[in-house]
């Protein structure tokens, strides 16, 4: 066997395992500035589509409006409690079955 044959793979062997460890170096390094960017936390808020005020979580009323064309489709309002007090209407029963307590 020649010497340079042997050399050759070695050199090769040695610029695959530098790649490998590049390639592992780059993954780990996109992999840190995924998890910050998965830190990040977001807030949703919510606005009343009547008169623009902020509706604090936990309070506020969607108002489903369906028409009896069904083409026109379905529309809905985000409105706070005191907006969908005002709106008036009739008082619709709960669906489902009553619970235990209340028999």
């Amino acid at each position: 066997m020649s010497r340079g044959g042997t050399r050759g793979w070695r050199s090769r062997h040695r610029l695959n395992i530098t790649t490998e460890l590049t390639q592992l170096f780059l993954r780990q390094r996109n992999s840190d500035k995924q998890t910050k960017e998965e830190s990040v936390a977001r807030k949703t808020i919510r606005v009343s589509d009547r008169s623009g005020q902020e509706i604090p979580e936990g309070k506020g009323a969607t108002v489903r409006i369906t028409f009896a064309d069904a083409r026109k489709g379905v529309r809905e309002l985000d409105l706070t409690d005191a907006e969908a007090e005002g709106l008036g209407g009739r008082a619709v029963a709960r669906r489902g079955r009553r619970p235990k307590g209340m028999s």
